[in-house]
């Protein structure tokens, strides 16, 4: 996952957000760090999609319910 270029660029935009403790934006930070989650999470994904054997409709249902809002 570190390899992962949008993982790099999310991780890059913290550390920018980050650098300077006098000009430091709460707002700007919590939007990086939220944006370097999504990153790994979706390179996350994506590994484990591409390494997955077929799934089976029901399967894909369950999996797909976790990543609604309410998770259920």
């Amino acid at each position: 996952m570190p390899h992962d270029p949008r993982v790099q660029k999310a991780l890059s935009r913290v550390a920018r957000a980050t650098r300077h403790p006098a000009n430091v934006d709460p707002a700007e930070i919590a939007e990086a760090r939220a944006a370097l989650a999504e990153a790994k999470i979706q390179a996350y994904i994506e590994k484990a999609v591409a390494e997955a054997p077929p799934l089976s409709a029901e399967r894909r249902a369950r999996i797909a319910r976790l990543l609604t809002a309410d998770g259920a």
